[in-house]
């Protein structure tokens, strides 16, 4: 990301159409930009408690109250990184509607996608007794 704001703060700062007061603002607001989206990114995290589950995306906090829940599920991402850093599979909450919810960093980079669902299924079956 860093190579791509410093790629694009040359290209503003080579326009000779470009005022200098707005190349300033660029070369201030670009970087201010990207620290921010960057710690937003770390901060995206899925929390199970008693009550349900919390999504906590770039955004907004979604809630799922463990009753909402009606059961989970892996996909398979059809262009996965097949060994890079992208995850192949992702685990999804189903919703008593019918809405899919991705659970943020429950993906086969970071954990056990088929295990943890089988917790979070047996956590479910154990809150909604």
């Amino acid at each position: 990301m860093s190579l791509f704001a410093i790629g694009a703060l040359t290209q503003v700062w080579d326009m000779k159409s470009v005022p200098e007061w707005v190349k300033l603002l660029v070369s201030v607001l670009m970087p201010a930009f990207i620290g921010v989206f960057a710690v937003a990114l770390r901060h995206r995290a899925t929390f199970v408690d008693r009550e349900g589950i919390r999504v906590r995306g770039l955004f907004r906090t979604r809630r799922l109250a463990w009753a909402d829940v009606q059961d989970f599920e892996a996909e398979h991402v059809p262009d996965g990184a097949r060994g890079g850093f992208m995850p192949e599979v992702l685990a999804y909450a189903r919703t008593a509607e019918g809405r899919r919810v991705l659970l943020v960093h429950l993906d086969d980079v970071h954990v056990t996608v088929g295990r943890e669902i089988a917790i979070l299924r047996a956590v479910a079956r154990a809150t909604q007794n």
